[in-house]
This record gives C-alpha cells, structure tokens and sequence, in this order.
C-alpha cells in the first residue's frame, strides 16, 4: 500500500505501522491480532458447543464415562441405551482382558438387534476359543447361523445341546429347534429328532404328551 485509502496521500512506513499525515495508521501487528482473536474464539466456541453435545448425550453420566474403563462404560452405556456403545466396549474389554464372557454377551446383544451376520462371527470367534462352553451361546449361535443360511451348522449346534443332556426335555431348546427344521423342509430330521428324544427319555409320559403337542403343532 502506498497511498492513504482515506485521503490518497503517500503513506510513510514506519516498522511494522503505515502512516498518513491526514492521521491514519495500520500496523500489521493489529491485524495479526485481530486475527488472533477470531482464531481464539471460534477454538472456544468449539470447545464449548463440543463440552454441550458431550453433556447432552450422556446426561448425568458425561463426568464419569470420560475417566470409565470398557467394562464400566458398557454399564452406562446399557442404561443410557446405547447399544452401538455397548457393543464396542464389549469388544474392547474382550480385547483388553480376554475374557470370552465379554463374547458371549457381545453376541448375544448383536443377535437381539437382528445383527446376525455379526452375531455369527462372535460366535464362531466364542466357540473357537476352548473356554466357550456355554449353551446359551450355543442356543443363539445355532439360531444365527439358521438366521444367515447355514442350516447344517446349525442342526449341528442344537444337537450339541440337545445331546449334552440326554434325558432332560428342554422345551425351548426343542421347540425353536423344530421351528428351524419346519422352515428348512427338514421334515424328516424333525420326525427322527422327536423319536430320539422319546427313546432317550424312555417314554416318559411328560414327553410323550409334549411330543404329541409338537406332532399337531408342526404337523410332523
């Protein structure tokens, strides 16, 4: 700049500072500051519109799960019914610890949200580790792996329960077992499921009388 933008006088340079005789002046250095400035507030209302969100979205509990470890931010998360949340911190403290009971309830959740590709692969992952051994993760793996297609596996899953204990009649392991065969046209495994399941339980009348109902249910 040369010329004064108020009068048009020639400016004089003094340092860093532009001065006109008609008493204008510019420094280079009010600028930087005044630059400054706006750099620093739109920073502050960042923080500040990001400290807001924060608080919206865990309410009571924005202070705590800042500092919460992946087991105790599942708990917040449960209650505040984030199960995104839930999930990913599930996975973390399986990660963390391994612990396959973090597996077991990841897949559990992931199923009940109709995530059954998902709930699939926790469960093969649950089930490749030699602490898996639950049958509730067996119960929902058979039934995730029915969900996505892979009937074989899954016949293979119940069975699994099923022959684990022999001479108790588990109803509901049973019935959703014979709902997946119905669906799959696996009419004669289902026929030949309620035959085994009567001669390992001798006939007992309780099973006989369930085995009937199942008969007319199914129409097996």
């Amino acid at each position: 700049m040369s010329n004064c933008p108020r009068c048009g006088s020639q400016v004089e340079r003094v340092s860093q500072t532009l001065i006109c005789k008609c008493g204008w002046t510019y420094s280079k250095k009010e600028e930087s500051s005044q630059s400054a400035v706006i750099v620093g507030m739109i920073l502050a209302f960042t923080l500040v519109a990001g400290s807001l969100f924060h608080f919206f979205q865990w309410g009571s509990h924005a202070f705590g799960v800042l500092f919460a470890s992946p087991s105790e931010k599942i708990k917040i998360c449960m209650d505040l019914k984030k199960y995104d949340c839930v999930e990913h911190n599930y996975q973390l403290s399986y990660e963390k610890t391994g612990d396959v009971a973090f597996l077991e309830e990841l897949g559990e959740i992931q199923f009940k949200r109709e995530k059954f590709e998902a709930a699939k692969k926790t469960y093969s992952h649950y089930f490749s580790n030699k602490q898996g051994k639950s049958y509730k993760a067996a119960y929902y793996y058979a039934h995730s792996l029915a969900k996505t297609g892979d009937i074989e596996a899954s016949i293979k899953y119940f069975d699994i329960i099923l022959r684990n204990k022999p001479h108790v009649l588990m109803v509901t392991v049973m019935e959703s077992y014979l709902e997946v065969l119905i669906a799959h046209n696996r009419v004669r495994k289902a026929r030949e499921l309620l035959a085994r399941i009567n001669r390992e339980n001798k006939g007992a009348t309780d099973t006989v009388n369930q085995i009937q109902v199942w008969r007319k249910k199914f129409n097996i």
